[in-house]
């Protein structure tokens, strides 16, 4: 996906969270994430950041952050814990906390499915409503028929190739209306 983002214009930089340290099954993966604590996270992804503004070729006001999954969950993080103009979260982890989310000053894009089971409605919703009371531009899709993994289509289970499509055209114009723009 950052070469595919990378094709549409931007400046992509994709993280590694995990040291090196690349998993081939869900239980690899799920050992990476459950091992590596945000209060390690989050100063890699300012670094990252920090980074990006000092190259020639980026414009320093104009830094997103986009993930799926866990990464979604830390686009979150990034979001409340450095000054970026926008992120996306595809089927992470927020927060309803309104301390939290009153960090939170960017444009978001949020994409969810429905039938995903570790991320509640109830919760996309509250966290949508948090942001909108506070002035915060917010955009939340909740997608029917669709759960946790929706746009991955290496998940043939969970793939569904019509809300993938339109989520990712959703990422897009949201992108370009709040990073190529002025």
């Amino acid at each position: 996906m950052a070469d595919i983002t990378a094709r549409e214009g931007y400046v992509v930089f994709a993280i590694d969270l995990f040291n090196g340290n690349v998993a081939t099954t869900i239980k690899q993966a799920q050992a990476n994430y459950q091992n590596t604590p945000n209060n390690e996270t989050i100063p890699k992804m300012k670094a990252a950041v920090k980074y990006l503004r000092n190259l020639t070729n980026v414009n320093s006001n104009k830094i997103g952050s986009l993930g799926w999954c866990y990464g979604g969950g830390q686009s979150f993080q990034l979001g409340i814990n450095d000054d970026i103009q926008a992120t996306v979260i595809y089927y992470g982890q927020v927060s309803t906390d309104k301390a939290i989310l009153k960090k939170m000053k960017q444009p978001v894009l949020g994409l969810f499915g429905v039938e995903d089971t570790s991320i509640q409605v109830k919760d996309i919703r509250d966290f949508e409503r948090i942001l909108k009371e506070q002035g915060t531009n917010v955009n939340i899709t909740i997608y029917e028929g669709a759960g946790h993994a929706f746009s991955n289509p290496t998940n043939t289970q969970a793939f569904r190739k019509e809300q993938a499509i339109d989520a990712w055209n959703k990422t897009l114009g949201f992108l370009e209306l709040n990073l190529k723009g002025k």
